[in-house]
């Protein structure tokens, strides 16, 4: 049975995570959205993937399907995080997105995940519905080369329209002379060294470890916790960092470590966030949190008068509530936030460059 979790289908490559099953939850994805979308253009939809063994493969056949269903596809030039493909989603209108990634999970799973017009995660009445219709048709696929040729499917990279935005989201002039000295760990996922990239042209000094990918990265799970952040939290004990900064596998959760190699609990990041934006951002708006996340939330909410919503566990409840009110901030005790003015999805690379925001402000004070 394929049967999609909190935030997609995963399972174990080469057992139920195989060619042919990639095939029928593309061509159920592909109904799904002829079905829901019933518009008279062609769909367009983005395609993109982690590091993961055979990731690339896998989202070639996905796109492969899309375009044997008449649905255009952009897919993404290599290694791509899922904050850079639901921005992407955003910016050009498309009607969804699609995810190669099991995130945090170990090496031998792979996954997928399904990203709505809305640019963030489908709801559970959207993933039943696509497990509905795995199985009623068989697979169309075009050839990749053969989807190139006639454009059904265009490869691109999206990252620097994804960095364009970072860029007027987070406050570069801040940044630009803190002199921060910040330490990042990609954990070999889609990370690679972007933070550096997004700080480039500022005075802080960004080194990144474990940036190139690595489908076993490195013996360890790909989720920014205490066990697996040895190496991060080793260096930050001596040399002078100011922030560790820790991204998952698909780079929409973030973990963090102080300067003394303490690790910040995703609890502690979320109300240290939700600080930031409420005094010195001056935002206003809902505060959404998980049932298992902090009630140190609840009090903050309190204090300064804005409505509070909790929801069940999983990201995709915080989304939906993203769509419909005005939400400053969207958290999860796992390290997945979302943010105002942005999209309904959780995003790591912003998480990080706001706690930096954050030591910018109290060196300058």
């Amino acid at each position: 049975m394929i049967k999609f979790g909190t935030d997609g289908w995963r399972a174990v490559i080469s057992e139920d995570f195989t060619f042919d099953n990639v095939r029928l939850v593309a061509q159920a994805i592909s109904d799904y959205l002829k079905e829901a979308r019933k518009v008279k253009f062609a769909l367009r939809v983005i395609v993109g993937y982690d590091t993961r063994f055979l990731s690339d493969r896998y989202g070639q056949l996905v796109s492969e399907v899309l375009a044997g269903n008449g649905i255009n596809v952009i897919l993404t030039d290599g290694p791509c995080p899922v904050p850079a493909v639901c921005y992407t989603i955003k910016r050009l209108g498309l009607d969804g997105g699609v995810m190669v990634t099991a995130s945090h999970n170990p090496p031998r799973f792979n996954g997928i995940k399904f990203k709505a017009d809305y640019a963030g995660s489908g709801t559970p009445s959207i993933t039943k519905r696509i497990e509905a219709l795995i199985g009623k048709n068989p697979p169309k696929a075009v050839p990749i080369e053969q989807a190139k040729t006639s454009k059904m499917v265009q490869v691109e990279d999206p990252i620097q329209s994804y960095f364009d935005f970072v860029h007027s989201y987070i406050d570069m002039n801040l940044l630009k002379n803190s002199g921060l000295r910040i330490l990042v760990d990609s954990m070999h996922g889609t990370g690679d060294e972007y933070i550096a990239r997004i700080l480039r042209h500022t005075s802080c000094q960004v080194k990144t470890i474990h940036a190139k990918p690595d489908p076993l990265f490195g013996g360890i799970n790909p989720e920014p916790l205490p066990q697996n952040l040895n190496e991060l939290i080793s260096l930050m004990k001596g040399d002078g960092f100011d922030l560790g900064i820790a991204t998952d596998g698909d780079g929409d959760r973030i973990g963090a470590v102080r300067s003394d190699g303490v690790f910040i609990s995703p609890h502690w990041i979320l109300a240290l966030l939700l600080l930031h934006l409420i005094r010195y951002r001056k935002w206003t708006g809902a505060v959404c949190k998980t049932i298992s996340t902090t009630t140190l939330l609840e009090k903050i909410a309190h204090k300064y008068n804005l409505p509070l919503h909790e929801t069940p566990v999983g990201f995709k409840h915080i989304s939906q509530l993203m769509r419909t009110e005005d939400v400053l901030i969207g958290g999860e005790e796992s390290g997945g936030i979302g943010f105002k003015n942005y999209i309904p999805e959780r995003d790591g690379f912003i998480s990080g460059l706001l706690l930096a925001e954050i030591i910018a402000v109290a060196k300058r004070a």
